[in-house]
């Protein structure tokens, strides 16, 4: 079997030990790409296992294996590192990568615990803070209150703060407001059908309209179909996440791909182009 969607077979505790003797957590970069230059914005830094019997691994399948064996924090840790350093390199080799994103755990978002590890990982890779976002998922910050003293800890290091896979409904949009975030991420499942649904149509231009007034600019994920795109640049949404620009790829693969767009067209379909 070699992939993610080819077996349900339960993850082990052995196996996760393994995973961390080997060296088998592996991290693919996505591109996010803006609307108005076609220029890169960022990479989001994605984790997967390379299991041995498996197959290539996505978070969904073995993170819920990584916890019960108590080793989130050293996973969270390893990713972060390898992300600030692979930026730097990138940064080092003249490649245009304007920031790097990690998506922290809930275990990872405490107030003290979240800032030193992101301090300690700027630190030893010498990557200037703005050069990293920290992608929040509104099920991670939990309480308000400690959301609240988590993200101004953070934000002290200079960091940049995205609000992740962005819904509707009285919590997420007083976190809209309440926090210093730069962008949100528009949840895939207001995208999937964006350009046949109305209903969603309607939804996702609200929200980037609500994001425009107060100054956040939007990326919509999950972006598949020309189709979308359209509905999407329509509406003025500013930024794309997406299997119809980019799969995740190899920190090398990307290098290859950014390196060719400085000599040449990175958006050969022109996809990005009005």
């Amino acid at each position: 079997m070699t992939g993610d969607n080819q077996s349900v077979q339960a993850v082990t505790a052995a196996e996760v030990r393994a995973s961390f003797e080997h060296g088998e957590f592996v991290v693919l970069y996505q591109p996010i790409v803006s609307l108005r230059t076609g220029k890169l914005l960022s990479a989001e830094g994605l984790v997967r296992w390379l299991h041995p019997t498996l197959g290539t691994l996505s978070p969904g399948r073995f993170l819920p294996a990584v916890a019960r064996a108590g080793r989130m924090d050293e996973l969270g840790a390893w990713v972060l590192l390898t992300i600030c350093a692979q930026a730097r390199s990138w940064q080092d080799a003249g490649i245009a990568v304007p920031c790097v994103g990690f998506n922290p755990s809930e275990e990872q978002f405490r107030p003290t615990s979240l800032r030193d590890l992101v301090r300690a990982a700027l630190d030893d890779t010498g990557l200037p803070p703005q050069r990293l976002t920290l992608e929040l998922h509104e099920a991670v910050m939990g309480d308000a209150e400690r959301a609240s003293a988590t993200l101004q800890e953070t934000a002290t290091l200079g960091v940049r703060l995205w609000l992740d896979d962005f819904a509707t409904g009285p919590p997420h949009l007083r976190n809209l407001k309440r926090f210093p975030f730069d962008i949100l991420k528009l949840d895939r499942s207001y995208i999937a059908d964006i350009a046949v649904d109305a209903g969603d149509e309607a939804i996702a231009a609200a929200i980037i309209g609500l994001a425009h007034a107060l100054g956040i600019e939007v990326v919509a994920e999950g972006v598949t179909t020309e189709a979308q795109l359209a509905v999407l640049r329509r509406h003025e949404c500013d930024h794309i996440q997406g299997y119809l620009f980019s799969h995740p790829l190899e920190a090398g693969a990307l290098s290859t791909f950014l390196s060719e767009g400085q000599h040449g067209d990175i958006d050969p379909l022109g996809l990005l182009r009005p």
